[in-house]
């Protein structure tokens, strides 16, 4: 019989103890709670567990009194089970707890021991449902949330590792296991080719063709049933083979699998199979197999179809690159320095402010194998040196370009793109002898698509190859054609094809005749649309990147007297515009000849419905931009950027000074969430120029006031994205201007949303009072004006300022009233900033439990809400906690993740947070040549952003490290330059690391008197800033510094100061606590006091425990032996 707690929770929840159910715990809430504490595994502070359980619908006094009522019923069934403390809640580590979740966690994530397919069928045994599934409580937003994340976090496990599982069955032979994972992958996710391509495999092989047979069906009528598209050509290939009777049972050993899928960024999806260009592909293959070939350009006017052959290349050859491939559409950029952010974006990189997107593109390429596709490259004329600069550092990259014309850089290889292979001689051919030339093939497969009874039989096979011969196997026009084979017969199509192309043969002789070709398709095609549909197509031009259902609705309704959908639906079926996704789009030479005809017609109305509806769109995305889930509207924002981006331009242009007004906050949100700084800051600019430009030709006095408000607004923001790239100065004289040219003493919402900038920029560039003094205005304003969200930012500001200097009440006191504005307000990540803060504050007074369940909180809303930046930051933070706690394999891998994700989203400060943190856990292991590398990295980094603050840190660390390396005057000097920094800045937490430092070294230099000087200044700041374990540092290294000089009194005085605390948890989350037990044991041993031994004893005990959390052989050895005051407390016996 099983012993101890079983906790299910796979399909629905059930509590069993001792193998009996489990009494009532009295609520939903309570079950909620036991199921919450055994997933983290670890106690959890009340405060945490009072906001998961009832969060905004109590007030937080009110909330932990529930909390206490609730324990006290829970403590009745689970007993012992239960460990409850007037600071945290968790259950007993020493009594039996099983759950699934965990178990499943542990089973199927990648790196354990166990042979790969026997632990995968262990934990896909335990998942009979979804996580909780149907378990409700309610008014718990933030457990719901917290359920939703763990939810797709486990069902991912369990997707990847059916999916592995069908790859080794396949390669093993172990058939009919296989086929149960895919069949069950395939019910999951019904559209996936690879798996469908895998069933039919291994239901072939296991003897089962009918069934490969008809799996392949019911597939087939999936994709056009739900999403009206074919397999791809490979399940199609696949599919024949095995109905034509040409496939055998292979032999297990000669089976050859796929490679392992690598990460895809950006490729579209297509609705259409890929037919032809063998010849091609195998080119490419080849190029691209060419380690010498790096940069391969595909040449060929539009239409030929370079953007489709590209896309197939590189998916066929991603896996082989450990990186993958990324798909970058570059028609929707009108500049060629968008490019870099364009690549960012699309692998969802968030580009650091205070560098250009260039270098931080660079920076992410360098260590990465991949593919990099840039898509109709021809209308960016310097985009040559940015592709050479991507050569040039990121060694293991490769580009594929698409373009009507080379870049003309050395390292380039070309290929000319010619039409599909058509029948070039006039000569009579069968129908199947035409079948062979893939531009027969694409002309039948659209044409059948269009018209189930289309056949290439003797009638329509002469008009056919005809109309392939005209557009010179073309497959843009190839494509436009055969749409019209519904309608029309061949022959006709042939004839109208012909007859425009001998007029504009006539007309434009410089045109290529491919091109004179796709245009007759066009006008042909022109001609033969409605007024309606041909006031849709028009319209759609004025969309960049395509469009919504919705959007098109709002944006053409004024060009058409008849719904939108069905209009879409035909020109679809036309295939002049494409349907991808939900959105609509119309390929780019379709849009330029489109747009041709719109703006014959006159364009103004179109774009500027096109204005309205999209900046409208973006001022009512406001409320989800800063409420609890905004990951949804974000990417749907992000999705139609080109299209805000030409909206806010045109109403630039225009001087709609109302709509950009109302439209402003949520830009400026949006664009500093993705990280495009510079390029919001040029948006703001522009906008505010050509406004400055028609309110000094205002018709009215009061027209003009209202024109300069905007205006200041949009300085406003221009001045934050300023700020936000480093230009801190350049920003405040920019805030300066702003009351040049608006007095602010009765715009108090203008006021205050200009102050909480002006005060960042400020307290950023080092000015802390005046920075200071301008958030407190802003909070006047702020409260004056009803303006929540501004308030709580000012209140974030102003605690960090009270942080710098050391202030923490008054920052613990600022951190919570932001909190409490952000829940009120249902803004999720400003709560998470708020709870990071305040964990912040817990660890800098020692308090490592509370500053853990503040960071965890907040990472379960960073990962629920896509905040990358923030996550990284949080993790930064666990990491800390974990080292401080002595933990440091847990502390290296937390910092490591956060590295990582910095690097890939292009931050930088939390880049260099993250090196130094690696340094200082490598450094306390005695891998000191790892811990300066870690160091010097990010003091280089924090001096080329202008992180003053983080310099002053890297510097003091450095200094520590080259102490314990033996070299003193290196140390000294690094030290006291941080020292310098961190005064001149106000920053006493570094002051007082510094000072202690310097104590350290002016010992280990035989100079007592300085040493008693420099740890009195560091123990009287600690105690100032309320760190009583940290104040403990420089009382050891006092006891010290007085036995140096003979002061036995003093000495003894201070370690007897000490030893009532060496229990202290807070003192055992110390840097230094080995380094305090070892003063303590000196100083003792030297009085000849017999206390000396106990402490040895004790200093033993826990270096040995923390050595043994130390996963690394290797850093194990260095702890133990590299570390000087380690090496002492290990080689006394006592």
């Amino acid at each position: 019989m099983q012993t101890g707690l079983d906790i299910r929770t796979f399909g629905g929840l059930t509590l069993q103890r001792d193998g009996q159910p489990l009494g009532e715990l009295g609520s939903r809430k309570a079950e909620a709670l036991l199921v919450y504490l055994a997933y983290v595994g670890r106690p959890v502070a009340r405060e945490i567990v009072a906001d998961l359980l009832w969060g905004e619908m109590l007030s937080p006094d009110r909330a932990r009194a529930n909390l206490s009522v609730l324990l006290t019923g829970m403590r009745h069934v689970l007993g012992p089970y239960l460990e409850t403390s007037r600071r945290e809640v968790g259950l007993n580590p020493q009594l039996p707890c099983s759950l699934d979740a965990a178990e499943l966690i542990r089973l199927l994530t990648p790196g354990r021991d166990l042979v790969e397919p026997a632990r995968y069928e262990t934990g896909l045994a335990l998942y009979r449902g979804e996580f909780l599934q149907g378990f409700a409580v309610r008014d718990t937003p933030t457990f719901e949330a917290w359920v939703l994340a763990e939810q797709e976090h486990l069902r991912r496990l369990v997707l990847m590792a059916r999916r592995e599982l069908t790859r080794i069955y396949l390669d093993q032979g172990a058939y009919a296991q296989g086929i149960l994972h895919a069949e069950a992958l395939l019910a999951d996710e019904p559209f996936d080719d690879e798996v469908q391509q895998r069933l039919m495999l291994l239901l072939a092989h296991h003897g089962q063709l009918l069934a490969a047979l008809a799996s392949y069906d019911r597939y087939q009528s999936v994709l056009e049933r739900e999403l009206g598209v074919a397999p791809s050509a490979e399940v199609v290939a696949l599919y024949q083979r095995l109905r034509s009777g040409d496939f055998t049972h292979t032999p297990v050993q000669a089976i050859r699998t796929e490679p392992t899928p690598r990460a895809l960024f950006g490729f579209p999806s297509e609705p259409t199979s890929f037919i032809g260009r063998e010849q091609e592909l195998h080119l490419l293959a080849a190029r691209l197999a060419d380690p010498a070939c790096r940069l391969l350009t595909l040449i060929g006017p539009g239409g030929i179809g370079k953007t489709r052959l590209a896309s197939q290349a590189a998916l066929a050859h991603a896996a082989t690159m450990h990186d993958g491939a990324v798909f970058v559409a570059l028609a929707p950029l009108e500049q060629s320095d968008q490019v870099p952010t364009a690549i960012a974006t699309t692998l969802g990189w968030h580009l650091d402010p205070t560098r250009p997107p260039l270098d931080q593109v660079l920076d992410g390429l360098r260590e990465r194998q991949m593919f990099v596709l840039l898509d109709n490259a021809e209308h960016l004329p310097e985009l040559a040196p940015i592709v050479n600069a991507i050569l040039q550092a990121a060694p293991d990259v490769r580009l594929l370009v698409t373009s009507r014309e080379p870049l003309r850089l050395r390292a380039e290889w070309l290929i000319d793109l010619e039409g599909l292979a058509y029948p070039r001689e006039l000569t009579m051919l069968t129908p199947p002898q035409l079948a062979r030339y893939s531009a027969v093939q694409l002309f039948v497969q659209r044409a059948i698509q269009v018209s189930a009874r289309f056949q290439l039989d003797e009638r329509e096979a002469p008009a056919v190859a005809t109309i392939c011969r005209l557009v010179e196997g073309m497959p843009l026009g190839i494509e436009l054609a055969a749409a019209w084979a519904r309608e029309l017969p061949c022959a006709t199509i042939a004839q109208e094809v012909a007859r425009n192309t001998d007029f504009l043969a006539t007309r434009l002789h410089d045109v290529p005749a491919r091109q004179r070709s796709l245009r007759a398709i066009f006008n042909h095609s022109w001609q033969l649309l409605n007024a309606q549909e041909r006031a849709t197509l028009t319209g759609l031009a004025v969309f960049r990147g395509g469009c919504t259902l919705a959007a098109a609705e709002e944006v053409l309704g004024h060009l058409v007297d008849r719904p939108i959908r069905p209009l879409l639906r035909a020109l679809v079926e036309k295939s002049l515009v494409r349907q991808r996704d939900e959105r609509y789009e119309l390929h780019e030479l379709l849009r330029q000849f489109a747009t041709e005809r719109l703006e014959a017609g006159g364009a103004g109305a179109t774009r500027a419905h096109h204005s309205t509806y999209f900046l409208q769109t973006l001022a009512d995305a406001l409320p989800a931009l800063t409420g609890r889930n905004p990951r949804t509207v974000t990417e749907g924002l992000r999705a139609d950027l080109a299209n805000l981006r030409q909206a806010w331009e045109w109403a630039s242009e225009h001087g709609q000074a109302d709509t950009l007004g109302a439209a402003a906050d949520a830009l400026a949100l949006l664009y500093e969430r993705l990280g495009l700084l510079r390029e919001g800051e040029g948006l703001f600019q522009s906008a505010a120029d050509h406004l400055m430009m028609t309110a000094q030709t205002a018709p009215s006095a009061s027209f003009a006031a209202e024109r300069v408000a905007v205006i200041a607004r949009l300085r406003a923001y221009q001045g934050r994205f300023t700020s936000q790239q480093g230009q801190h100065g350049a920003a405040v004289l920019l805030f300066g201007k702003i009351e040049e040219l608006l007095p602010l003493d009765n715009q108090p919402a203008l006021a205050a949303l200009v102050g909480r900038f002006r005060g960042n920029a400020h307290a950023r560039q080092g000015d802390y009072g005046l920075g200071e003094a301008y958030l407190r205005q802003a909070l006047g304003h702020a409260e004056a004006a009803g303006l929540p969200h501004i308030e709580a930012d000012c209140r974030s500001g102003l605690g960090w300022l009270a942080e710098i200097r050391g202030d923490y009440a008054e920052a613990r006191a600022a951190y919570e009233a932001s909190l409490l504005l952000a829940r009120s307000l249902g803004d999720a990540q400003r709560e998470s900033i708020a709870l990071a803060n305040l964990g912040v504050i817990a660890e800098e007074q020692g308090r490592c439990t509370e500053a853990r369940e503040a960071y965890m909180a907040a990472l379960v809303i960073d990962r629920a809400i896509g905040d990358c930046p923030g996550e990284g930051m949080v993790l930064n933070n666990l990491g800390v906690v974990a080292y401080d706690e002595g933990h440091y394999s847990e502390a290296e891998e937390r910092f490591t993740a956060a590295l990582n994700l910095s690097r890939s989203t292009g931050d930088r400060r939390s880049e260099a947070i993250a090196l130094v943190n690696l340094g200082r856990t490598a450094r306390e292991q005695g891998a000191y040549q790892q811990a300066h590398t870690h160091y010097q990295a990010s003091l280089e980094l924090r001096r080329a952003i202008g992180n003053r603050l983080g310099e002053a840190h890297s510097l003091s660390g450095l200094g520590m490290l080259f102490h314990l390396m033996g070299d003193q005057a290196r140390a000294e000097r690094y030290v006291q330059e941080a020292l310098d920094l961190a005064r001149a800045l106000g920053a006493r937490s570094i002051i007082a690391y510094s000072l202690t430092y310097l104590g350290h070294i002016a010992l280990a230099q035989q100079n007592a008197n300085a040493a008693l000087d420099a740890y009195r200044e560091a123990l009287e700041l600690r105690l100032a800033l309320h760190q009583p374990a940290r104040a403990m540092q420089a009382r050891a290294g006092l006891a010290l510094a007085a036995l140096l000089i003979g002061d036995r009194t003093a000495a003894r005085s201070e370690v007897e100061a000490l030893l009532g605390h060496l229990n202290d948890s807070a003192l055992h989350s110390s840097e230094d606590l080995l380094r305090i037990f070892g003063a303590c044991w000196r100083v003792l041993t030297a009085l000849e006091d017999p206390r000396a031994d106990g402490v040895m004893q004790q200093a033993r005990t826990i270096l040995a425990q923390r050595a043994a959390m130390i996963t690394d052989p290797v850093l194990r050895r260095s702890y133990l032996e590299d570390v000087e005051v380690h090496r002492l407390i290990a080689a006394v016996s006592c």
